[in-house]
């Protein structure tokens, strides 16, 4: 379900980089931003999403930061654009779709991780309760 998520907004996002150059005084287009600022932020989403269409989890924490912020971007930039009312609906919709959708993939955890600091807490504990018990 994911990978069909991605690769869908790679499609869209896309689009929107060869609309922007190839027809932008088009229909579609008058519906999406054609400006530098817009296409700089395809190009990261489309880096972003190639990122994570081409690596498999469990991610590096370094990726994985770097997708919670390029979704708090994302979604905060949409938010304060729109209710500017200086951004085109098509831009609002993918830069939501896509926020929430990097937002998620960087909360993924790995359960061999989660395991092992759950048994790492329980020998912090077990060992700090016998040394209360030996010293006192």
């Amino acid at each position: 379900m994911n990978r069909a998520l991605f690769s869908g907004s790679l499609v869209c996002v896309t689009f929107l980089l060869i609309g922007t150059f190839m027809f932008p005084s088009s229909m579609v287009m008058e519906l999406a931003s054609t400006s530098a600022l817009a296409t700089v932020f395809r190009v990261l989403m489309a880096a972003m999403l190639i990122t994570v269409l081409f690596s498999s989890p469990p991610r590096r924490l370094l990726v994985r930061a770097a997708m919670g912020g390029m979704a708090l971007v994302l979604l905060v930039s949409g938010v304060v654009l729109s209710l500017a009312n200086s951004m085109h609906l098509l831009d609002v919709l993918l830069f939501f779709e896509l926020g929430c959708a990097l937002g998620i993939e960087a909360l993924e955890f790995n359960d061999d991780e989660v395991e092992q600091e759950t048994e790492r807490f329980h020998e912090m504990y077990h060992t700090a309760q016998t040394n209360q018990l030996v010293t006192g």
